[in-house]
């Protein structure tokens, strides 16, 4: 019924410019989500040593010119021995002094030994808002060329629908033989064909060439004034 299809156009039209917008009726939100979470290991071959050099020491000093003490201590008399001594007092003095302290020149070492570090990231998800918006297209006012010829669609109807006089045919194949007609053509109120002519409609759902052969079965009844 359907063979592939030619079909004699051309192609490409003139048309203005456009604004085109995709409406966005709100926006979403994404997850993405994580079963387990992953640790993570930063290994060294060696340790390192680091050093802080310094160009000299430093001299640190604290003074005092007070410090002369006088102390005093007695003995009662006769306290030692059978001589009596007498009570006396002994006194001692501290002079006055500075403390110095010098610190040299020198340097501090510190040695990182082989070792890791160990990042561990727990089971999370991450979440990103798309809040509601539009896309807007811009097309510029421009021609198409028109492109003259025969061409073959590459593509085939997928489902046909035939009428007989409005009354649908119970057939969707894009091919059929032998249809019968007769129970969908128009009747009058005794359930005889009406007379006349008689209208088939074949409606692919798609671009098609039809071929079709209608058979009709047509009865002539001759009538005169005179008989023989």
């Amino acid at each position: 019924m359907i063979d592939d299809i030619y079909r004699l156009y051309s192609r490409g039209t003139k048309s203005g410019g456009a604004v085109l917008k995709s409406s966005g009726s709100g926006g979403a939100i994404l997850k993405s989500s994580g079963s387990g979470g992953n640790s993570v290991l930063s290994s060294s071959s060696g340790g390192g040593a680091v050093l802080s050099s310094s160009a000299g020491g430093g001299i640190s000093a604290t003074s005092s010119n007070f410090v002369e003490a006088h102390d005093m201590t007695g003995t009662p008399e006769n306290s030692v021995g059978t001589e009596n001594w007498g009570y006396h007092m002994h006194e001692f003095v501290v002079q006055g002094h500075d403390h110095t302290v010098t610190i040299p020149d020198h340097q501090h070492s510190v040695t990182v030994p082989n070792h890791q570090h160990s990042v561990t990231t727990p089971s999370h998800v991450h979440e990103i808002d798309i809040p509601a918006h539009v896309h807007e297209i811009d097309i510029p006012e421009h021609n198409h060329d028109i492109e003259y010829g025969i061409f073959q669609l590459d593509r085939m109807p997928t489902a046909v629908e035939i009428k007989v006089d409005g009354n649908i045919v119970p057939h969707t194949d894009i091919n059929g033989e032998n249809i019968d007609l007769v129970p969908y053509l128009d009747r009058d109120e005794s359930n005889n064909i009406v007379r006349g002519w008689h209208k088939i409609e074949i409606l692919p759902n798609d671009l098609a060439r039809i071929n079709a052969n209608v058979t009709s079965q047509v009865f002539i009844q001759s009538r005169g004034k005179y008989s023989l």
